[in-house]
């Protein structure tokens, strides 16, 4: 992940945005906020990239910002450091029935 610093995106409210290989930042990163974008990861990889996009713009548009299974996954266990080591495949879907 290539990390960079901008004023311009991530647009409005965000402070982040990962659009695959970049990372794009307003404020200071943590560790909980990169486990956050490496979850975004993991699932543009299961995806395939433009999967992942498509269905975050169909979820924003339904659901709201954070209600759709990607951003759920992603704050749901942001803060657990090791969940990437024991995650399963597609786990977005298996806890978030859609």
């Amino acid at each position: 992940m290539i990390k960079v610093k901008s004023k311009i995106i991530p647009f409005g409210k965000s402070k982040y945005f990962i659009f695959w290989p970049f990372l794009f930042y307003k404020e200071p990163l943590n560790d909980v906020v990169l486990n956050h974008e490496n979850i975004h990861q993991r699932q543009i990889f299961e995806l395939l990239w433009i999967g992942f996009y498509f269905i975050s713009i169909f979820e924003y548009i339904k659901y709201g910002s954070e209600k759709g299974s990607l951003e759920r996954e992603a704050y749901e266990n942001e803060a657990n450091l090791n969940y990437l080591k024991s995650r399963r495949w597609f786990a977005m879907w298996r806890k978030n029935k859609l």
